[in-house]
């Protein structure tokens, strides 16, 4: 299998998420749950126009197993300003991601995308 061929690769899910205000209180940002995904080998990118030069933390990835009851299983640190490479444990068939974002940051962007080649 080798990894850095672009055109075995297909972006899954993207957005840009900040923290929700209520008036002077400023609150985090929301767990982020992706469509399911069926792809064990996943790539991940996280940046943040409002993260200052020394943080390096993003957040933390975990696996979630299931539709009606949640299992989470694969949990991962992600860093900022990265692309990181993660080989899920093949749980089931299908799965989601959630990204719980670091409690500091106030904005960031998250994008995952899946292995679509061969791997024999």
């Amino acid at each position: 299998m080798t990894l850095d061929n672009p055109n075995d690769w297909s972006r899954v899910f993207e957005g840009n998420f900040q923290i929700a205000q209520f008036g002077s209180y400023k609150g985090r940002i929301e767990p982020i749950i992706t469509p399911s995904l069926t792809q064990h080998t996943i790539k991940i990118h996280t940046t943040s126009i409002s993260a200052e030069p020394t943080w390096w933390y993003a957040g933390r990835l975990t696996q979630i197993l299931g539709t009606t009851e949640q299992i989470e299983a694969t949990q991962s640190k992600i860093p900022l300003n990265r692309t990181t490479l993660i080989q899920l444990p093949v749980l089931t068939l299908g799965y989601r991601l959630k990204f719980e974002a670091a409690r500091w940051h106030k904005h960031i962007q998250i994008i995952v995308d899946i292995y679509t080649g061969l791997t024999a």
